[in-house]
């Protein structure tokens, strides 16, 4: 009899354990959302999103007859009173497990993103694994109407466009939900958001027809890097000062870097491998912060004279390197410093090294990173010159002389 009722009890503990999928949602009934875009009109949020079209992607489908997203737009008070009303114009529930791409229209961004970053992180269909990326000088929805050539679906192209720039450009900066959280919340650290513009403005933007020339009439461009305080855009930095942010955040890990030559011509280097470490150590009681950076370069491309085999030519090149880096970080550091604006991350530089110190300075950190010397020491090694030591140009000339 106790067997028994053991044998019961275990079947009704295995029949509530395998409900099955009592939560499931067909696909068939969801819309997938790849893009959000979020403007401020007056008092009010405009909110778009981008959903896979399903019927134009089908392989039996000619992608030419449909456009392979579609996107819906409202105006509301609030974003998640938007995401409900959104069902008023489309057909399907919207699902943001595969969101890639938060696009930010400017003027929002420079009214505050708090909100909008909340709503993000409490609701749970979002995974936090999407790009932000801010539109410049134009809004969201706009950005997210453009159908891109290069991939099917924009947001997607947009993600691995910033992914790719990210990795091997170094003026632009890739930025995740959580890492844009810690920022907002970190005391003594703000964040940074990419930019993006609109290049060309053709009527056909939001149509197959965008993507039927080899130069697309209308396209979207990844542009310096945005400043944040307190949760709003403040400035954006120049090509320049963004390579100076990702030196100093050790965020670079490909690019080119382009030096003074002869007669003012470049001589391009490739970045190979760069680290950089950030230290404070109290100068005359008072804080300052050491920036160490690393860099291996190799040379791209040389179309000046200059004898490589001449002893000092590659010293020369590294110093000229060095002194290139050492600006676009004095550069960087100078217009943050101008909005009054630490995206760097000296606060918890400092926080780390003297909590003390920064206990005093914590309240009033906005004038005294103003104030803050900064130390920066630029060490460049060039570890290959390539298949040739003259540049081609140079050669051929002499091989015409001699003939």
């Amino acid at each position: 009899m106790k067997k028994t009722k053991i044998v019961l009890l275990l079947i009704v503990i295995l029949t509530v354990a395998l409900t099955g999928c009592w939560n499931r949602r067909e696909l068939n009934d969801l819309a997938i959302v790849v893009g959000i875009g979020i403007d401020k009109k007056d008092s009010h949020y405009v909110f778009t999103v981008q959903v896979i079209n399903q019927i134009a992607i089908q392989s039996q489908t000619k992608v030419e007859s449909r456009a392979p997203v579609v996107t819906y737009r409202i105006e509301t008070d609030t974003i998640f009173e938007g995401i409900r009303r959104l069902t008023t114009v489309s057909p399907r529930k919207l699902f943001f497990a595969h969101l890639r791409l938060v696009v930010l229209g400017e003027v929002l961004a420079r009214q505050g993103i708090e909100e909008v970053v909340d709503f993000l992180v409490r609701d749970h269909e979002f995974r936090g694994d999407f790009f932000f990326i801010v539109a410049r000088e134009t809004t969201a929805a706009e950005v997210l109407e453009i159908i891109t050539p290069a991939e099917l679906i924009p947001s997607v192209s947009f993600y691995r466009t910033l992914s790719t720039s990210a990795r091997f450009w170094a003026p632009t900066h890739s930025v995740q939900l959580a890492p844009l959280v810690t920022d907002l919340l970190t005391p003594g650290k703000n964040p940074v958001i990419t930019g993006l513009v609109v290049v060309g403005n053709s009527p056909s933007k939001d149509s197959t027809q965008n993507v039927q020339k080899s130069a697309p009439p209308t396209q979207v461009l990844l542009f310096s890097i945005g400043l944040f305080h307190n949760g709003r855009l403040v400035a954006w930095l120049n090509e320049g000062e963004s390579k100076g942010y990702n030196y100093i955040v050790n965020k670079i890990s490909s690019s080119v870097a382009p030096i003074d030559g002869p007669d003012g011509q470049n001589i391009i280097l490739e970045i190979s491998n760069s680290t950089t470490k950030l230290r404070s150590q109290n100068q005359d009681g008072r804080p300052m912060i050491m920036i160490e950076v690393n860099t291996e370069a190799n040379l791209g491309e040389i179309n000046v004279p200059i004898d490589l085999k001449r002893p000092g030519a590659l010293s020369d090149l590294e110093r000229s390197l060095e002194n290139k880096i050492s600006s676009y970080i004095f550069e960087a550091i100078a217009k943050a410093k101008s909005y009054q604006t630490d995206v760097f991350g000296f606060g918890g530089v400092i926080h780390r090294a003297d909590p003390q110190t920064w206990k005093r300075l914590q309240p009033n950190w906005d004038q005294e990173f103003v104030n803050l010397p900064v130390e920066i020491v630029a060490r460049v090694k060039i570890k290959k010159s390539g298949d040739i030591v003259t540049p081609l140009r140079e050669a051929i000339q002499k091989s015409k002389r001699a003939q």
